[in-house]
């Protein structure tokens, strides 16, 4: 690959520092390959916080894929589980019902059977409320949530809104093999990109301040 491209939009880097597509600086390309895992020539100033959003939104994705191999239990003290108390963990979610729910509720409630949509609504705010739990445990440093309690309330006769809210206790089990090798395995992949995340976030912080500094100083040179 040709020196004067950009590693990441192909185009070429402009030979002024101020120019559109200058090439950025060697430190910042060193910190872009080193958060990134590349080693890639060069890149143009305009492509390094798309880079840092992009690997920022992967590694999201990842950990979403996975993060339900966090425990969520409503047990106080799991028997044999040897553990850490880090902290309080919540979750909200508020879920529109709309209209034909509310009508499809009423002709189920007359018949006597249950509302599929309602049914389907609380379960979306119940998933959407177990990931916040897994995301902020993880966030401590844990890797299960205990003594969870979850309630539901309707905000409101006429909003047609359902909130359901989640809180537990995150803890940092140390004896996690007791969840066995499948879920140990995916819990210890959640940590590692969970550490990445956060090495994403404060490398990219810098670098952005870095360019920032970079321009500041081109344009007072001028």
């Amino acid at each position: 690959m040709s020196k004067h491209l950009c590693s990441y939009c192909k185009t070429v880097i402009g030979k002024k520092l101020l120019s559109k597509n200058s090439p950025a600086p060697d430190e910042l390309v060193s910190l872009i390959n080193a958060l990134t895992r590349k080693d890639n020539e060069g890149y143009c100033q305009t492509c390094l916080p798309t880079i840092i959003k992009k690997e920022e939104e992967n590694t999201r994705r990842a950990i979403s894929e996975i993060i339900d191999a966090i425990p969520v239990i409503t047990i106080h003290t799991p028997q044999s589980w040897n553990y850490e108390i880090l902290g309080i963990v919540t979750g909200q979610s508020t879920t529109g019902t709309g209209i034909f729910s509310d009508i499809e509720s009423s002709i189920s409630d007359f018949f006597g059977g249950q509302s599929v949509t309602y049914n389907a609504k609380i379960a979306e705010g119940e998933t959407r409320c177990f990931s916040q739990l897994r995301a902020k445990a993880s966030a401590l440093g844990g890797n299960a949530v205990i003594a969870t309690d979850i309630d539901y309330s309707e905000l409101g006769t006429s909003t047609g809104m359902i909130m359901v809210c989640a809180s537990g206790t995150a803890i940092k089990l140390m004896n996690i093999e007791i969840l066995g090798e499948e879920k140990t395995r995916r819990i210890h992949r959640v940590q590692k990109m969970v550490n990445y995340l956060n090495k994403i976030n404060s490398d990219g912080a810098e670098v952005i301040g870095k360019i920032d500094s970079f321009i500041y100083n081109c344009v007072s040179g001028y």
